[in-house]
C-alpha cells in the first residue's frame, strides 16, 4: 500500500513527539526519585 507524504510526515512527527515525551518522563521519574530519597532521609532525623 502506498502512503502519501502527508501520512509519512505525520507518523514521523508522532514518533518524534513520543520520543520527546519519553525523555521528559524519564527526567520526571529521576526528579521524583531524588525527591523521595530526600524525604526519606529527612524522616530519619
Amino acid at each position: 500500500m502506498h502512503k502519501s507524504n502527508e501520512n509519512i510526515n505525520k507518523e514521523e512527527r508522532i514518533k518524534k513527539t513520543i520520543k520527546e515525551l519519553e525523555v521528559l518522563l524519564e527526567l520526571d521519574v529521576e526528579f521524583f526519585e531524588s525527591l523521595l530519597e530526600k524525604i526519606e532521609k529527612e524522616e530519619e532525623f
